[in-house]
């Protein structure tokens, strides 16, 4: 009827009207965005197609939920309502039934081209979704690179994506070698830098460096390295470090004193610092990059060595040092060992009960009570559960904990400095600040 005129006719009129210049000089509110810049959060002219999307070349569509009553038909665009002036310069006649005809911009193969579309088809493809809303892309689903597969809200999918198209323009981009070599590697390493190989004989001959390096390293580790993944108790770890060094200075094996697994702990912790250090002095070639990882992967791979003969039933420290491991995979960019080696501490966890409170009380209950292997045991199982949310994110895979399993509590508030095998040291003046804080608050 004459009364009731679709918005799209009179935004139409708007632009088209003697004072459209004018209008246009005015800051006009647009009431929708496209979904492109819906999803980016970025200014929208409100027209289809956008401006944003006319530079880019991209299919500017209005398929995102609208929540604030019926969605607004979005007005044409300047380019649109110039086109069709040129095409139609007497404009429409009087009471047809098709309103000019419009162009939609369109990215196809590369190329930006023009589609014609009419008023009416307009308005069906503002109502009628074409395929899934903001970020749609045709190779978002479920990916499987190099036989693993990979949710598409991954970070490592979105890279994958990126480097394909930028492979299709550049073939030098990934050479043919990198192919051939992951085939080579071992399972839970293709696809990363490989790791140097390493002998029993080199483990035999392996030496520690200076005292004083040793001290800082270990320092490095405590108050740089780890924010909030503290497994471990410091004045424990440097006591470990002493008995090495006394073991090594009597030509007895590393692990000698101490076990397999608490050498492993201080050797990765030492590794995790090493790679530290060496990338804040920064990597002016890619050489320097390869170099810098030697030291710290030759420590790593004796720890890696290591844990791999452990013997017996697991313990605490077998998850410790697993864990430990898995923070330095991740700072060398190892990720699918990272992953794999996140997977073994999760059945040592598990196998020790740490998620549970009443695993905790039966461990303490067979021996005489050690309040620093309680709140460690509490640190760990957090720290993995920290872990597991994070690494479900980067690989876009489902976490392995659940919280309706769980029922441990959280590690106490308290220090290292402050806590003995008989409890926590009573403090007359209480500190505001604790380490243990971030861990807490990560968690939670």
């Amino acid at each position: 009827s004459a009364d009731h005129q679709s918005p799209l006719s009179d935004e139409q009129q708007q632009l088209s009207g003697p004072g459209a210049a004018a209008n246009r000089r005015k800051s006009q509110k647009v009431s929708r965005a496209c979904d492109f810049c819906k999803q980016r959060k970025a200014k929208c002219s409100g027209t289809i197609p956008c401006d944003k999307c006319t530079r880019k070349g991209l299919t500017c569509v209005y398929d995102a939920k609208y929540s604030r009553g019926r969605p607004p038909t979005p007005p044409p665009s300047a380019v649109w309502s110039a086109s069709s002036s040129t095409s139609h310069p007497g404009g429409p006649a009087s009471g047809s039934e098709e309103p000019p005809v419009m162009y939609q911009t369109a990215e196809t193969g590369g190329r930006t081209i023009s589609a014609p579309v009419t008023a009416s088809s307009l308005r069906g493809q503002v109502r009628e979704s074409q395929g899934p809303a903001s970020r749609a892309s045709p190779e978002l689903g479920m990916a499987e690179i190099q036989g693993q597969v990979f949710d598409p809200t991954s970070g490592v999918t979105f890279l994958h994506r990126a480097w394909k198209r930028l492979s299709k323009h550049d073939s030098s981009i990934v050479p043919d070698y990198l192919n051939a070599s992951t085939e080579n590697q071992p399972l839970m390493l293709a696809g990363d830098k490989p790791l140097p190989p390493i002998t029993d004989e080199d483990v035999a001959n392996f030496s520690l460096p200076s005292s004083r390096e040793l001290q800082d390293l270990l320092g490095m580790y405590f108050d740089v390295c780890i924010a909030t993944y503290r497994v471990l108790h410091r004045p424990t770890v440097e006591i470990w470090l002493k008995t090495m060094v006394n073991d090594l200075a009597q030509g007895k094996p590393v692990w000698q004193d101490i076990g397999r697994a608490k050498a492993s702990i201080v050797l990765t912790a030492l590794a995790v610092a090493t790679a530290h250090s060496e990338k804040s002095k920064g990597f002016h070639e890619p050489e320097d990059e390869r170099l810098s990882l030697a030291r710290s992967d030759r420590l790593f791979c004796v720890a890696l060595q290591l844990t791999e003969r452990e013997t017996g039933l697991p313990r605490l420290e077998s998850a410790q040092s697993r864990l430990i491991q898995v923070l330095y995979l991740l700072t060398t960019s190892r990720m699918n060992r990272a992953w794999y080696t996140f997977g073994n501490a999760l059945q040592i966890i598990s196998a020790l009960g740490m998620h549970r409170k009443a695993a905790k009380k039966r461990h303490l209950a067979a021996g005489h009570s050690d309040y620093i292997q309680a709140q460690c045991r509490s640190r760990t199982f957090w720290t993995a559960y920290v872990l597991d949310k994070y690494l479900g994110v980067i690989f876009g895979r489902p976490r392995h904990f659940h919280d309706d399993d769980i029922d441990q509590d959280y590690p106490d508030r308290i220090d290292d400095e402050d806590m003995t095998a008989q409890g926590p040291i009573e403090r007359f003046e209480e500190h505001s600040d604790c380490h243990i804080d971030a861990l807490i608050c990560h968690a939670k």
